[in-house]
């Protein structure tokens, strides 16, 4: 209640961090009770607490809130026993084919590595900002006017009903949102 009542993202993150220290219910259950309200949480912070967040604790809150479930972790806790599955911390900086495998350039905060691979899985989450560069559907959309980025750039900008704005703003009759 406390979270949900908060006005602004410094008063909203402190109580977040004083319920998910205590022994009961403990940060899983916090972050699960979060889910109704996080809609209506994200809609009452202005934008500079909304770019405050993308920028200083998207991140700490994805891993949280996206945790991965129980049966996959099993997976992936036996295929690193079994050593085929290596987890490696920092970002992907490049990936290239190399002789029937792939050549990963990882950076971290320690410096960057290069490691030739079977396969890349790219557990870093979302991107905070949709690219057109990236091609596909949002590119189409895009460069015909036909969509515009959502505040702080975030997926797309929607009117109160979810019908997707154009360029000048105007609500798409054939194009909504879900989700």
């Amino acid at each position: 209640d406390e979270v949900r009542e908060a006005t602004g993202l410094r008063t909203a993150v402190a109580a977040l961090r004083r319920a998910a220290r205590a022994e009961e219910p403990g940060w899983r259950s916090v972050m699960d009770s979060l889910r109704p309200s996080t809609p209506a949480l994200w809609a009452g912070l202005d934008e500079v607490d909304r770019d405050r967040f993308l920028r200083l604790l998207r991140r700490q809150w994805d891993v949280h809130r996206h945790r991965c479930p129980a049966d996959n972790l099993a997976v992936l806790d036996e295929r690193r026993a079994e050593g085929r599955l290596v987890c490696h911390r920092g970002r992907l900086a490049g990936l290239e084919p190399d002789d029937g495998r792939l050549r990963a350039t990882i950076r971290s905060a320690t410096g960057t590595a290069t490691l030739v691979v079977h396969a890349v899985i790219d557990a870093t989450g979302a991107p905070n900002r949709l690219d057109p560069a990236a091609g596909g559907l949002w590119a189409s959309l895009a460069e015909g006017g036909r969509c515009r980025p959502g505040p702080c750039g975030l997926g797309l900008d929607t009117d109160d009903d979810g019908r997707v704005l154009d360029a000048g703003g105007e609500p798409t009759p054939w194009l909504s949102t879900l989700g």
